[in-house]
């Protein structure tokens, strides 16, 4: 079997050298294809890691959040039995629920300016937090540091600031740590300021950033919203918050942990669905549903130009079997078999197929070279990686097989009588 495979090579190698025109034209499908193939999982791969930046910058699949929402029209009269969301609930969720490893409630409030003593204001979405909330959502300080466990539970007045908070509020300065800013008149000191996020999308002349809700707004302590900025006139309970993040510990129990999650809530808040819970679960498979989609849809072209080749293979190789009746034949008469003769055949066949995957590799890199650099800014980007690389020398490989099975069959059966009598 191994002299089989040395001489198929070798004898495919010498046909290709005799006639390296005719080679290279049949090898030119494969090479067309692969590159085709390779270029489109580059372009996909490269686009779609711009969804998955910004799925991993907002807290993963592993998150799913609890908002307050009014009660379904049939709970209407009975609505005031329900607490609504609260920070109770945060703690009833981490008692009672055994596939939870983290819960951060927070408020949001959009009816809030900032004033600097430099005379400058912002209008800004104030966000109630606990210190775990950052590492939930991926963030990091360009300086300072984010709240501590100490500061919340003293509800203390201190503030972090996105970047364009702080350019609002003070372009001029180099940091701007320990600076004093008032929010209802009450003083916070500032003790950090988020690190900036950008992830543009760019539609033709339009374009912006989908990180910007990580940009904008400014968090404090949830407590000191609670205990300090909340009066009787908000209307609201002292410990109520809008929303509560939840992370699973693993994203094979998100199912359960849902259904954990909401059954807890229904009985903290006396049977009232007044909360809906929300997962990033239809989202991923959107996602991953397009991605299905562009690969069919673009890796159709390349798996064209290789059904192509593979038929330019073949056909050249039934020529070969032709041209080499009478070599067949005698070595047929002198002992070797029908299986020697159909390994032969079949690898010199994937030898011209692999030439052409080497090549189309080759040209593949080139192009995804250039894309890179025209695209530089663009979510279409191409991203080349060595599993792009190997799913095109595979399928080149695979297509140089096939075109030569049935080659190397006819080859195969050849009768040796037949064969030598050809002229």
């Amino acid at each position: 079997m191994i002299l089989a495979i040395y001489n198929g090579v070798r004898i495919g190698w010498s046909e290709m050298l005799a006639h390296p025109v005719r080679s290279l034209l049949t090898a030119s499908g494969i090479i067309l294809g692969v590159t085709a193939l390779v270029t489109t999982v580059s372009v996909v791969s490269g686009m779609f890691s711009f969804w998955d930046v910004q799925l991993r910058e907002s807290g993963g699949v592993e998150r799913f959040s609890v908002r307050a929402t009014s009660p379904p029209a049939h709970q209407s009269d009975i609505e005031h039995r329900s607490p609504g969301l609260t920070t109770r609930d945060a703690l009833a969720i981490l008692e009672n629920c055994q596939f939870i490893s983290g819960v951060s409630p927070q408020t949001e409030d959009w009816r809030n300016r900032i004033f600097a003593d430099n005379g400058r204001s912002y209008g800004f979405r104030m966000r109630g937090v606990r210190p775990d909330y950052f590492q939930q959502y991926n963030f990091d300080t360009e300086e300072g540091r984010f709240i501590s466990w100490e500061e919340y539970g003293r509800a203390a007045t201190v503030i972090v600031l996105t970047q364009e908070a702080r350019f609002r509020l003070f372009p001029d300065r180099v940091s701007v740590l320990g600076e004093t800013v008032r929010v209802r008149g009450i003083p916070f000191t500032v003790i950090g300021v988020i690190q900036d996020y950008q992830l543009d999308f760019n539609m033709g002349a339009s374009s912006w950033n989908m990180l910007r809700w990580k940009t904008s707004g400014s968090f404090i302590p949830l407590t000191t919203v609670q205990q300090r900025l909340r009066g009787p006139a908000s209307g609201r309970a002292p410990d109520s918050i809008d929303s509560l993040d939840v992370r699973v510990s693993d994203i094979r129990y998100l199912d359960h942990a849902v259904s954990q999650v909401e059954n807890v809530l229904t009985f903290t808040h006396q049977g009232i669905r007044d909360f809906t819970v929300e997962t990033r679960v239809e989202e991923l498979e959107r996602m991953e549903q397009s991605r299905m989609t562009y690969y069919a849809a673009l890796g159709g072209v390349g798996a064209i130009s290789l059904l192509v080749g593979g038929l330019g293979i073949m056909n050249v190789m039934l020529a070969s079997v032709s041209d080499r009746l009478r070599e067949i034949g005698i070595r047929k008469a002198v002992g070797a078999a029908d299986g020697d003769i159909f390994l032969q055949v079949l690898v010199e066949s994937s030898v011209i197929s692999i030439l052409g995957g080497i090549l189309g590799i080759a040209g593949a890199v080139l192009v995804v070279d250039l894309l890179s650099g025209v695209l530089e800014d663009s979510q279409l980007r191409p991203e080349l990686s060595v599993e792009a690389l190997i799913l095109g020398f595979g399928f080149s490989v695979a297509v140089g097989i096939v075109a030569g099975i049935y080659p190397a069959i006819k080859a195969a059966r050849l009768d040796p009588i037949d064969a030598l009598r050809y002229e």
